[in-house]
């Protein structure tokens, strides 16, 4: 279940050079996981540009506590 800005989003991503992407979370708290490669990073980042973007990268080594809050 989505919206139709939600929705936009997302198009506008894909748009730019997104190759997919998947929403997560609940209502009000949730976020939209984008997959891009790094060719189309900057592309996506202007056409999002008033989200805020958290890079992340793929590791073997299992569940890891982070916090982006500082």
């Amino acid at each position: 279940i989505t919206l139709n800005y939600i929705e936009e989003i997302y198009d506008k991503a894909i748009k730019s050079g997104a190759i997919g992407g998947k929403l997560l979370g609940a209502g009000g708290g949730g976020f939209l996981l984008l997959y891009v490669n790094d060719k189309n990073k900057s592309k996506v980042y202007q056409k999002l540009n008033k989200f805020i973007k958290l890079s992340i990268k793929v590791d073997y080594n299992g569940s890891v506590i982070l916090d982006n809050s500082k």
